[in-house]
């Protein structure tokens, strides 16, 4: 988590909004671990149209994203989303120290733990490094 994983590479905006993705996970995990008196839940809105997420994506990928990913079901509104992020914090089903997202494979649907599709969210020494990485970056 030093940068290094983006050397010699063309810049991907996708790419490095997952590694952030990744790294806010994993540091929510490393929290709920060292204050289990507080609740940290990582929450995605899933897929969710009615946004400007797509607003700096080429036109193909915006049009997709703001018409036909809709028309076919691929996402779901911003209260959807919005509700999302309210049940991660306020339902008891979710555990603190997980990410909560969609199925594999699925761009909405309801939230499920991501640790058995992403195992390495439950490694302890990652949750470490991206807590290390972070206060790097803040100093």
């Amino acid at each position: 988590m030093d940068g290094s994983f983006f050397q010699n590479q063309k810049f991907d905006s996708n790419l490095a909004y997952g590694q952030v993705k990744l790294v806010g996970a994993l540091w929510m995990a490393h929290l709920a671990r060292t204050y289990p008196e507080l609740r940290f839940i990582t929450v995605s809105p899933g897929n969710t149209t009615g946004t400007n997420a797509a607003e700096n994506v080429a036109l193909p990928l915006r049009l997709a994203a703001k018409y036909i990913m809709p028309i076919l079901g691929l996402s779901h509104g911003l209260e959807d989303g919005a509700k999302r992020f309210l049940d991660g914090a306020t339902n008891p089903r979710f555990s603190s120290g997980v990410f909560y997202a969609s199925p594999a494979g699925k761009m909405k649907g309801a939230m499920v733990d991501q640790t058995p599709i992403f195992p390495e969210l439950a490694s302890q020494s990652f949750q470490e490094n991206a807590n290390e990485a972070i206060h790097r970056f803040l100093a």
